[in-house]
């Protein structure tokens, strides 16, 4: 009497099970799928043309008629809440109002994120 494929059934269980675990411990495998933060920056990028950003800190966003919005400019003052707050009240990262033409845009707090994530990596 065979018992080989009842082995070969333990063995491939054993096998997939530690797959399972492996993959679960280390975030599972990478794809080329875009990720959450991927997906966020690629959304602020798109929010700051609709926003039309460029047309006072330029069209890199470090700098014209307004100031630099690189991570090493104006943006390093600001924490994502205290971003949101400037956007929404006009309140800068210190607490005093921004200096005009800077407008205030209501948004909604996901948009505010992904702005804030994007100029984060310029």
């Amino acid at each position: 009497m065979k018992k080989r494929p009842f082995n070969q059934f333990i063995a491939a269980t054993t096998l997939l099970m530690a797959a399972t675990i492996f993959a679960c411990v280390t975030g599972g495998p990478k794809s080329a799928v875009a990720s959450p933060t991927t997906d966020l920056v690629a959304k602020g990028k798109t929010l700051t043309t609709s926003f039309t950003c460029a047309g006072c800190h330029g069209p890199d966003l470090k700098g014209k008629m307004g100031p630099s919005l690189a991570s090493s400019g104006a943006l390093k003052k600001y924490t994502k809440a205290t971003f949101e707050r400037a956007m929404n009240l006009g309140i800068d990262a210190m607490g005093k109002p921004l200096h005009p033409p800077m407008p205030t845009f209501h948004m909604a707090k996901g948009q505010a994120d992904a702005i804030y994530a994007y100029l984060k990596t310029i």
